[in-house]
This record gives C-alpha cells, sequence and structure tokens, in this order.
C-alpha cells in the first residue's frame, strides 16, 4: 500500500467520476440549474471529504503521539475470511464484491478500525461511494436513533442536505457506512442500534455496510450480514509492520531476527496481533523475553510506558508530575480504568476525564492533584491520547486490564464478586485478565458457584440420566440446526436463569467457556477438553414424521431450519434420538462442565487442608 494519499487529487477524481451519479438524477428536486447544482453540491462533498479524509485517514499509536500521521505511513495491511475463503490485503471493493452487508469481527488490538479506515480511503481511491464513518462510542446512542447519528456526522463535517435529497441519495445506494466499535457500546443500546442497521440495511438496500465488532452474541441478529473475521499477522506480515514503526532501528533489528529464528511461531497468539506485536517492542529491549500470560504482558507493557522509554525514536523520561512512584500511580490508574469502564466510556472531554480521576482519587485515598496525573497520563506514561477535542486510551484492552488490576486488588471479597458479576455481560477481556490475576479467587467464588447452580437448575447429582438432560435441553437450549458440514449444532439461549434472582446470560457461558478451556488445557488429565471436534453426521438421518414440527435430515441443511426446543417432550423420539447418542453436543458439554466442576472442588478442598495443615 503506497504511503503517498494526495487528499486532494483523489478527492478530486472521486467527485468527477461520481458527478453525474450524485446529482444528475436530482434537477426536479430543486430549482437550481444543473450545472449551478453541480458546482454547489460538488463544494459541499469536496469540503465533507477533506475534513472526513482529514479526521479518520490519520492516526496516533503508541510510538506516534504528538501529530497524527496519514494512515499509510504504517498501516499494514490484514487479511480477513469467511469460511475456508481468503481475503488477502482486501480493499473495499474485494469485500463489497462479496456482499454489500458486511460485518468484520477480531478481538482487541486485531487492526478492525485501521482496517475500516483504510476502506473509507480506498472507497475514495477506487471510486466506489461516499464514505460515511461512524464512531459509535462518540455518540449518546440511547438518545438517537442510526439515521439521526448520520445527519449528525454530516453535520459534525459541516454537510447539510435537503432532506429530499437525502433521501433520494440513500435510496439511489451514493453512500458506504463505515461502521465502527459496535460492541463498545452498553449491551442495551447495543441491540437497539443492531436492529436500526437492520432496518436501515434493509430500507437503502443500494448503499454499503461495514460494521467492525468483537466477537459478540448478539450479532447473530445482523441475518442479512455476511459475516467476515481478521486473520491474524504473518510473521512477514508482522516484520512488515515492525519496519514501519519509529522505533530504536537497533532493537527493532535484534526483534525481527528473533522473530525469524522462532521467536513468532512460539508466541504466535501475543506476535500475530498488531497491537500486542507494537506493544512488545516497548519491552523487548529491556527482557528479551515474551510473557506466556496476557496480564504479565500487560503488566511489562506498563512498567516500560512508565520508566523505560528508550525504545521510542527519539523519546527521553520525562519527569512524572504526580510524583507517584509506579507502585502508586498504577492504583490510582487503575481506579480511574475503572470507573470509565463501569459507565462504558471509552472517550471523554477534559473536564470529564479530570472529574474521573477526582472519583479514582477518592477510591484510593491518594491526595495528588488530578490535572498532574492527566499530565502524566497523557505525556509521561502515555495510556491516554489526545484526539481533537476529547482524550481516549491508547487502546482501550489497557483500561480493560487495569480495571481487573483494580477488582483484584480489592479487600473486600463481596464488592470483588459484585463488581464481576456487574461487568460479566461484556464483551471484553476483563474475565480472561482477572482470571490470570486471581485464579483461586475466580475458581472459589465466581467458577464453583455458577456450576453448582447450573447442576442445581437441572438437577445433576451424580450422572447424566435422562431427566437431567432434558432439563439441560430445556434450560439451556433454544433450537438445534445443522451447520454447513451437516454438523448438529446446538444454539443456546440468550439469558437463562438458573437460580433465584440469577440469569445465566450467552456472554457469560462464552467467558465460563473459555476459562474453563483453559483449565482443561492446564489440567491434562481431565479428558472432556471442548477443544476436540466432534462430528454429528449420525444424527437425523432418518424421517421422524409422526412429529409435526420435526424436519427431515435433508430438510435441515437448508440455512433457515430449525428445531426448536420449546415444544420438545422427554418422550418424542428426537429427543429419545439425541439423549440415546452420548456423543452428542449436549450430553459432551454437561459431562465437561461436571468433570471441571469435580476437579475444582478437589482442588480446593486441598488447598484449604494444607492451610488448614499449616496453621497447625
Amino acid at each position: 500500500m503506497p504511503s503517498e494519499f494526495d487528499v486532494n487529487e483523489v478527492i478530486a477524481s472521486f467527485l468527477d467520476k461520481k458527478s453525474d451519479d450524485f446529482f444528475g438524477a436530482f434537477g426536479s428536486v430543486f430549482k437550481k440549474g444543473k450545472d449551478q447544482l453541480t458546482l454547489t453540491f460538488k463544494t459541499k462533498y469536496k469540503n465533507y471529504l477533506k475534513k472526513l479524509v482529514e479526521r479518520f485517514g490519520k492516526s496516533k499509536n503508541f510510538f506516534i503521539r504528538d501529530n497524527p500521521r496519514p494512515l499509510y505511513d504504517f498501516f499494514e495491511s490484514i487479511d480477513i475470511s469467511f469460511g475456508d475463503t481468503t481475503i488477502e490485503k482486501a480493499g473495499i471493493n474485494d469485500i463489497t464484491s462479496i456482499s454489500t452487508k458486511s460485518l468484520i469481527t477480531g478481538t482487541g488490538g486485531a487492526g478492525k478500525s485501521i482496517l475500516l479506515k483504510h476502506f473509507l480511503l480506498d472507497s475514495l481511491k477506487e471510486k466506489y461511494k461516499v464514505p460515511i464513518f461512524l464512531e459509535l462510542r462518540n455518540y449518546e446512542t440511547e438518545k438517537l436513533n442510526l439515521l439521526s447519528i448520520v445527519i449528525e456526522s454530516f453535520e459534525g463535517f459541516n454537510l447539510e442536505f435537503e432532506e429530499e435529497y437525502l433521501e433520494k441519495a440513500l435510496e439511489k445506494g451514493h453512500f458506504v457506512f463505515l461502521i465502527d466499535g459496535l460492541d463498545e457500546i452498553i449491551e442495551e443500546d447495543r441491540i437497539k442500534i443492531i436492529a436500526e442497521i437492520e432496518e436501515l440495511s434493509n430500507k437503502f438496500n443500494e448503499c454499503a455496510f461495514i460494521i467492525t465488532s468483537r466477537p459478540d452474541s448478539l450479532l447473530e441478529k445482523l441475518q442479512n450480514f455476511h459475516h467476515f473475521n481478521t486473520n491474524p499477522l504473518t510473521l512477514n506480515q508482522a516484520i512488515s509492520l515492525l519496519e514501519k514503526l519509529p522505533a530504536d532501528k537497533e532493537i527493532k533489528t535484534k526483534f525481527i531476527i528473533d522473530l525469524k529464528n522462532n521467536l513468532f511461531e512460539k508466541h504466535k497468539s501475543f506476535l500475530s496481533n498488531p497491537l500486542l506485536l507494537s506493544i512488545m517492542l516497548l519491552t523487548y529491549g529491556q527482557s528479551g523475553d515474551i510473557p506466556n500470560k496476557l496480564s504479565i504482558f500487560y503488566n511489562q507493557a506498563y512498567e516500560a510506558l512508565y520508566q523505560r522509554h528508550d525504545i521510542l525514536k527519539g523519546a527521553y523520561k520525562r519527569k512524572i508530575s504526580s510524583e507517584l512512584d509506579i507502585v502508586s500511580f498504577e492504583k490510582i490508574l487503575a481506579a480511574f480504568c475503572m470507573v470509565t469502564y463501569y459507565d462504558r466510556r471509552f472517550t471523554f472531554s477534559k473536564v470529564e476525564a479530570l472529574k474521573d480521576i477526582e472519583r479514582a482519587k477518592n477510591l484510593t485515598g491518594f491526595n495528588v492533584n488530578a490535572q498532574n496525573i492527566l499530565d502524566d497520563l497523557l505525556l509521561s506514561v502515555c495510556i491516554l491520547v489526545k484526539d481533537g477535542m476529547f482524550f481516549t486510551f491508547t487502546h482501550r484492552s489497557f483500561q480493560e486490564y487495569f480495571t481487573a488490576k483494580f477488582i483484584s486488588n480489592l479487600n473486600d471479597p463481596e464488592k470483588k464478586i459484585k463488581l464481576l458479576k456487574k461487568l460479566i455481560s461484556s464483551v471484553d477481556l476483563i474475565f480472561r485478565l482477572f482470571y490470570e490475576i486471581d485464579s483461586i479467587f475466580y475458581e472459589k467464588n465466581i467458577l464453583i458457584p455458577y456450576l453448582k447452580n447450573i447442576f442445581l437448575a437441572i438437577d445433576l447429582k451424580d450422572k447424566i440420566n435422562k431427566k437431567v438432560f432434558f432439563s439441560f435441553i430445556k434450560m439451556f437450549s433454544e433450537k438445534f440446526y445443522m451447520d454447513e458440514n451437516y454438523h448438529l449444532q446446538m444454539s443456546f439461549k440468550n439469558k437463562i436463569p438458573i437460580a433465584s434472582g440469577e440469569v445465566f446470560r450467552l456472554n457469560e457461558y462464552i467467558k465460563l467457556h473459555d476459562i474453563l478451556k483453559t483449565i482443561s488445557y492446564e489440567q491434562r488429565d481431565i479428558k472432556f477438553s471442548l477443544e476436540n471436534q466432534i462430528s454429528y453426521k449420525s444424527f437425523f438421518n432418518k424421517t421422524v414424521s409422526q412429529i409435526d414440527y420435526i424436519r427431515k435430515y435433508e430438510e435441515l441443511k437448508s440455512e433457515d431450519c430449525f428445531i426448536y426446543t420449546d415444544g420438545i417432550k422427554i418422550n418424542d423420539d428426537l429427543f429419545r434420538k439425541i439423549y440415546s447418542d452420548k456423543t452428542s453436543l449436549p450430553f459432551y458439554f454437561i459431562n465437561f462442565l461436571k468433570e471441571v466442576y469435580d476437579f475444582l472442588v478437589e482442588k480446593h478442598d486441598k488447598i484449604n487442608n494444607d492451610l488448614e495443615n499449616l496453621l497447625n
């Protein structure tokens, strides 16, 4: 991808190519002549697009902090995939030729936002459509509908349309909607915005829609969207990205040599993520090592940002204005991250930032100047970055790490549990990080009680009998369906009551599942590893005709054919068939939960007994 991007030339060429499409069809709407109308709208669009590129065609990162740099100065194109198909160095035409309604998911730091900015510039370069770039975290979504957000975005860049023109332009598909950070708004607003995206994309189906988000169960509601995943960096892509970063040349060279000499393969889970790769460059010059746990990784990154600036090209050790040592500063930083994350705020004004720092001071008991803390966060420790008139985290994963650190440092177990349960419906890294920091507390106070409540709800005492199995199906499963490989899959309900006053949400299951996988991986004697793949080709190979809601095997191959569990009864042929197959996903899952539960109970009983023996 070329580093040069002549804004004026690209926009002028774009408008020359698209002017007839944009303005020729609307002469009857306005009293002005066509030539005058075209000139007026060209000027409007030109100003809008220049401001849009100025705002989103540049970026900052750990190494570029003062003035945003053009995106292509350090852009490394990532690959995206759907099914078995991979799009290398994806551009706007690559993705829209497959679908004009696309959802791109990836973990934190995978490069989703940067990719979306690339699509903005590429849309102009390839003369595709007028881009509309929406960072959802910057809007009060509970007060606005999506179309209002679009109009507000236009007005923010001094682009105003007559209502009749905008309606016709949308109908004719003049725009590509680039919607970033769907996961960054609270769940209630996310449900609302997803419904509005679906409605808007159906109403104006000539427009294109590209959305980015971290993986989230709510995204299943975007039924008309083509789902893509970001691919991890290859070794060559990782090296190419590092070479573009303005860091110390000697350290970069050593790091790249070590990557080639098996370091990349050894730590691929970290080093194939663009953000984590960049952060690792901060610490590599000091330790020359890669940690195995994400929490240790972020701790090392914090230490590097606080006191080791030699990796940054031309950087130097700045004075800490607050005069707090590294441990004390971390405490107030963790509290600041907690109060902002608790409110699901990722961007804030200076007034809001100072107010949140005051809240953090109250939580930690430090008597220190709030402005000095803000200066340190921006200039010395570099956790925050200024973005126009607002501040945002250099990357929100730091906010998640320090939130997990704040909770883990609390002395009151009840408050720790309440905070964890309050935040459990989020789609972020907090629970993985908290588990790494304090696995004993998490297992004892979160995992074991949750599993116990599940078993109480399905009346599981020892073995999985027919009644237990039926209860699990009815409580947890919404429907059965066939995937593209004709394997039977079970769709979990989004909300499941498991105990008096407690609701088990699907996002909780996802976190529980991930942590249980970690436990089973670390404890090799647990045989029910969910990493294994089970074939379900033997399911539904016969017609069960006596029950009218049961579909034939062939019919289940259709994407829109499901068997909903609400109508299934314990004596149905369908249920007996699933129960008799001990390799079925429900059977396998219950066994897995039970085995991990037994392992955890035994583990913590032993810990308690050993402590008692020590004290005696």
